[in-house]
């Protein structure tokens, strides 16, 4: 393994943290968008 290999894959790790808050935004906002949840299959 290079270091190389070792920063790609840290980046690829914490891309994968930030996803995972994004995540935690999108149900937080998902019930205050009202009429617009039709547009979107969430949380099923």
């Amino acid at each position: 393994m290079s270091a190389g290999d070792f920063l790609y894959e840290w980046a690829f790790h914490d891309l994968g943290h930030l996803r995972q808050i994004m995540e935690v935004k999108r149900y937080w906002l998902y019930p205050y968008m009202g009429n617009n949840q039709k547009f979107y299959q969430f949380g099923q």
